[in-house]
């Protein structure tokens, strides 16, 4: 059966903040899974696995970014 990963919610973050992030995914045939975070070479992050901090950079107007993980 396919993992299942549940979506992180949005994260909003002021400039120069840090916030955790969390995907919740799971496969009860494969207890160990791996995960892959991709953020833009702006953001900056420390963590692994399921959980990572996120940090904002310094900005001087409003920007949004995608970040992934693959599971």
């Amino acid at each position: 059966t396919p993992t299942t990963v549940h979506t992180p919610s949005a994260l909003t973050l002021d400039e120069n903040t840090s916030a955790h992030l969390h995907v919740h995914a799971f496969d009860f045939e494969q207890p160990t899974l791996s995960f892959v975070w991709e953020l833009p070479a702006t953001l900056t992050f420390t963590g692994s696995r399921s959980t990572i901090t996120v940090k904002a950079p310094a900005v001087t107007a409003y920007q949004q970014f995608t970040c992934s993980v693959t599971v």
